[in-house]
């Protein structure tokens, strides 16, 4: 895992429990770091291309180099 935040300094499993709970139609990302509970993979600098899992991806990429 890269550098940063995980699972379990967000709380993930509550936090995505506590989402479903009060917000169920929230669509989720897989920041949190928790397989399995994405709605959508949010690459970063890449695009998944033939590698595409079963789920709907939104990529960030630079489009200038800064």
């Amino acid at each position: 895992m890269p550098a940063g935040k995980g699972r379990d300094d967000w709380g993930s499993e509550n936090l995505v429990a506590m989402i479903r709970d009060l917000a169920p139609d929230v669509l989720l990302n897989d920041r949190l770091d928790l397989p399995g509970s994405a709605d959508f993979i949010t690459p970063e600098e890449y695009s998944p291309g033939s590698t595409t899992p079963d789920l709907p991806w939104e990529t960030c990429r630079t489009m200038n180099g800064s």
